[in-house]
């Protein structure tokens, strides 16, 4: 039987090595189960290639820092763990290296997500770890923190979280990828906050955190940002017990929170890193340098330990505007002595087929410690792929200004071929163009949707999964179809904005009023009121506080609708078309409209005054001898307790009765 078994063992290497002459052969000495796992894909990846490859793992690299040195068809790739291996095993098939070659990525720890993927297939895992990403992320922040438990299924019929910890926990020991874990202490969709006045709440949350890091998670994020509280200008605490104990100081009590977690964990998982994003997350969004967003991040820092990194967007939450080191220095100057990294927003931009966007001064890297955590959907939707490869590309290996067009093209080549690369750069241009556009165009808008509705059909019929293209074209498709009614704004005499409560009645008696109609809730948005002076157009919105589509309550409070931007247009036939946002929540944009706004009882109110010397002032000559202009009343983006719905728009064709 013994002589049987060597025979048969024979036969196999000698079939092997007849088959393929020219195979390389990978030689790999050591035990690590992740440099034995590089050595099984460098023979896939170097198959036609005929070489010798020696793997050896060097602690005095990096991790992901690899160096070749080749000697005729003999080379030995070094890696600062097998991560580093793998990159230089994958460098060695796409390039001839001759002599001596090393690579060391500028961001060192660059961290990617798939928001709707809870956990990714070892395949995929790997494929992140071949593009040069350092570890995959893991939200939990969509629910709640006491969910976390090894006998929770996130599924009906999917595994448990204990199951998962499990598969991380045997992954990680490849050291290819790394696991970011992040966690919101104040996600209020079903769930009360955590009260960090209560010591046992506290403890009871690093209990959550300590079961993470036991199972190989490297990096855990705790979030705060969008769903802190935020009344009069200034974030506030959640509880009477944490406006007493923190002597209300919503940055002390974040600050607190963050030091008792490292002191709980640092000794037991040393290795383990910890970050927090902050309620003020931005420099120019947020306003960070305010009197209160200051204080709550100098009383952060002050409680916080300096191991714990704080975590911001860079100048604006979506990088629209590229990212200067005075920027970062701003809000570095904040937090002194503490260590800030970037999460970047960028697929949140150029909807669909995203574009990497952000723009990153040269010592960006250096500066966030190599830190970045890319927020996107890594596999769930297919058109996100060359955004990841364009990624990659520019933050690793490009030119701060490198030609983002060009990326994309080239990463769509690369995973599509030329000739739909060519459809799929169309598309992106197309989506720009229109999302550039101000919302209330309507001459340019048909043409541009009929030519994305052609293209995604094509896309179609090549077999390129098209899924949020073809949800965003539907949206698109229904707002420029929507029919413009024909209004005559009556002309008012008074005070429009006199009531206690905001609107007047007789404003709202003699106005035009302009529903808004159901949202995808089904709900009643509220309407807007139409009026007109000697001097402005009057209009006012009034919208209903609406109840939770949950039957839970937060904290006691009425939660309801937040309509978080109010977006008014106007134009004439002589002008193009401008318009102004109000963010009910945070700021007014435009100073020369004028603007009020309350809140009482079950209902929003805004109103606008704007001065026919604005109008003027843009051109609209038309609309000053004949009184027609078009108008958008209303363009409501709203969500419910910082979950999105879709948003509303009334388009309307109106004459000032003079």
């Amino acid at each position: 039987m013994l002589k049987s078994c060597i025979y048969q063992i024979w036969v196999i290497i000698v079939f092997s090595v007849l088959s393929t002459p020219n195979a390389a052969e990978i030689l790999y000495t050591g035990s690590h189960p992740g440099a034995v796992k590089v050595a099984e894909l460098a023979r896939q990846r170097l198959a036609a290639k005929k070489m010798t490859v020696e793997l050896e793992l060097d602690p005095s690299l990096e991790e992901a820092e690899y160096i070749l040195i080749k000697n005729g068809n003999s080379v030995v790739c070094r890696g600062g763990a097998p991560r580093g291996l793998l990159l230089g095993c994958l460098k060695l098939a796409d390039t001839n290296v001759d002599g001596v070659y090393g690579e060391k990525l500028k961001w060192k720890r660059l961290y990617y997500s798939d928001q709707r993927g809870f956990m990714m297939k070892p395949d995929d895992l790997l494929f992140l770890a071949e593009q040069g990403i350092y570890g995959f992320v893991w939200h939990f922040s969509w629910h709640g923190w006491k969910d976390f438990k090894k006998e929770t299924r996130l599924a009906p019929n999917g595994p448990t979280i204990g199951e998962w910890l499990r598969t991380i926990q045997e992954f990680t020991k490849l050291e290819l990828l790394d696991y970011l874990f992040t966690i919101h202490i104040c996600n209020t969709n079903t769930k009360p906050p955590l009260d960090l006045a209560s010591d046992a709440q506290i403890d009871e949350f690093i209990s959550v955190l300590r079961l993470a890091a036991s199972s190989g998670i490297r990096h855990i994020m705790i979030c705060a940002d969008d769903h802190t509280k935020f009344r009069d200008d200034r974030y506030v605490c959640t509880y009477q017990s944490e406006v007493e104990r923190f002597g209300d100081s919503v940055g002390r009590a974040h600050g607190y929170l963050c030091r008792r977690a490292y002191e709980a964990l640092h000794r037991e998982f040393p290795t383990l890193e910890l970050s927090f994003v902050p309620a003020p997350y931005s420099l120019l969004t947020h306003k960070s340098e305010n009197a209160g967003n200051r204080k709550y991040l100098a009383d952060w820092s002050q409680l916080a330990p300096q191991e714990v990194m704080l975590v911001w967007t860079g100048p604006r939450i979506i990088p629209d505007i590229p990212m200067t080191r005075e920027h970062f220095l701003r809000y570095k100057a904040m937090v002194p002595g503490q260590k800030v990294g970037y999460w970047d927003n960028s697929e949140c931009t150029d909807h669909p087929w995203p574009r990497w966007m952000a723009r990153l001064y040269p010592e960006a890297a250096e500066d966030h410690g190599g830190f970045m955590m890319v927020n996107a959907h890594a596999f769930c939707w297919p058109d996100t792929r060359p955004f990841l490869l364009s990624c990659i590309d520019y933050v690793q290996r490009s030119a701060p200004d490198a030609d983002l067009v060009e990326l994309f093209t080239k990463n769509a080549e690369k995973l599509y071929g030329t000739e739909n690369a060519k459809l799929l750069t169309e598309v992106t241009r197309l989506v720009s163009e229109y999302n550039s556009l101000s919302p209330w165009v309507i001459t340019k808008q048909p043409d541009i949707i009929a030519r994305l509705n052609e293209l995604n059909q094509e896309l179609g019929k090549r077999s390129i999964t098209t899924m949020r293209l073809a949800g965003w074209l539907k949206r698109m498709n229904d707002q420029i179809s929507t029919p413009r009614k024909e209004y005559a704004i009556p002309r008012f005499e008074g005070d429009a904005f006199s009531d206690a409560h905001g609107i007047g009645a007789d404003f709202k008696g003699k106005a035009i009023a302009v529903p808004l109609g159901k949202g995808t809730h089904g709900k009643e948005m509220g309407t807007f009121y139409l009026a007109h002076d000697k001097d402005a157009l009057l209009i006012a919105f009034d919208g209903p506080v609406l109840e939770k589509l949950t039957p839970e309550k937060a904290m006691g409070e009425k939660m309801g609708i937040c309509y978080d931007f109010i977006q008014l247009g106007v134009a004439d036939a002589s002008a193009g078309p401008f318009s102004h946002s109000r963010n009910a929540v945070m700021e007014w944009q435009g100073e020369e409209w004028h603007a009020k706004s309350y809140k009482y009882g079950d209902n929003y109110q805004l109103m606008f005054e704007i001065p026919y010397t604005t109008l003027q002032a843009k051109g609209m000559t038309d609309f000053q001898t004949s009184g027609k202009l078009s108008l958008y009343a209303a363009r409501v983006t709203y969500t419910v307790n910082h979950f999105g719905l879709s948003p509303k728009s009334v388009p309307a064709n109106a004459t000032l009765l003079k």
